[in-house]
């Protein structure tokens, strides 16, 4: 009779500690998903700042008024995007046409702000492109897989999230697999 109760006592031990090692083993996974998809969205957001913050820099340095700023921002956002066509020289003509007596020495910190702006939102967009890698790795582990609930995790957030900045020519010769030689001539 005493046996009887040692080994009930055993089994239900064991029990408890294997829900609890299961419960924790969900626990970790669903915090460890939660991690990435907040990191994305972070690294999102520090791509939108990045835009934002040499947009307003620009726009101190020169003095561009309010009416334009909207413009300018739309200039600079297609150029840091990558979209075709768009270069730093189409960024400081569209500032020469606002304002015609830009001096040298404001050009040349201009030039340099903007390629400082480009180097920092490519590298920001690394970042994001690497954490939306290691996630996706994440969520098809074997294990993962069968733990993670699908219902939850990927959120629908994370596809508009993880969306790769890039521009015109190079989308169309990744979807063809025919890339194009760059012409320099319009």
């Amino acid at each position: 009779m005493k046996n009887a109760f040692l080994v009930a006592i055993a089994v239900l031990v064991v029990l408890v500690v294997g829900v609890a090692g299961v419960v924790s083993m969900y626990s970790t996974k669903h915090d460890t998903a939660v991690e990435f998809e907040s990191n994305i969205k972070r690294l999102y957001d520090a791509s939108e700042n990045d835009l934002s913050k040499y947009t307003l820099s620009i726009k101190d340095k020169t003095q561009i008024s309010e009416l334009y700023v909207g413009d300018l921002r739309a200039v600079i956002g297609e150029y840091f995007n990558g979209k075709q066509g768009v270069s730093e020289k189409q960024v400081m003509s569209f500032i020469q046409q606002h304002i015609p007596n830009l001096d040298s020495k404001i050009y040349q910190e201009l030039l340099a702000t903007i390629e400082a702006g480009r180097t920092q939102f490519a590298n920001t967009q690394k970042m994001k492109i690497d954490q939306c890698a290691s996630y996706d790795k994440f969520l098809n582990g074997f294990w993962n897989k069968k733990i993670i609930d699908s219902a939850v995790f990927p959120t629908k957030e994370k596809a508009h999230y993880c969306v790769v900045v890039s521009d015109k020519q190079t989308r169309t010769a990744m979807e063809t697999g025919i890339q194009e030689p760059i012409n320099l001539k319009r």
